[in-house]
């Protein structure tokens, strides 16, 4: 983290992210990209949520989440995993994960 957070701020621009980015990747991504407003800031516990890809909470309750069909809106796919107690950064991480190029017009899907 003291690495990326250039100038020793406590918390990491939209722009340290997208040095780190350009650093391990060697593209010179925009921030729309990235999908990074100018003016974020994240923090330290921020970023560890941000980059906690730990799916078992979200295997616990697919069966719950989509109720027998094969894919849900997104809405309601985020509000039934709240409803089980899985953080929004969680969730929204996962979504990120699995649809770099945003949720299909059917929803989420199994």
């Amino acid at each position: 983290f003291e690495r990326l957070d250039r100038g020793g701020k406590g918390f990491l621009s939209a722009e340290d992210l997208r040095s780190a980015i350009r650093e391990v990747l060697g593209s010179d991504e925009t921030l729309t990209d990235l999908g990074l407003k100018a003016t974020e800031q994240i923090s330290f516990a921020d970023l560890r949520k941000r980059i906690d890809f730990n799916f078992q909470p979200l295997e616990k309750g697919m069966e719950t989440v989509f109720a027998g069909s094969t894919a849900v809106p997104e809405a309601a796919f985020c509000s039934r995993l709240g409803e089980q107690g899985v953080d929004k950064v969680t969730v929204q991480n996962w979504l990120l994960l699995m649809y770099p190029a945003g949720i299909p017009g059917g929803g989420v899907e199994r």
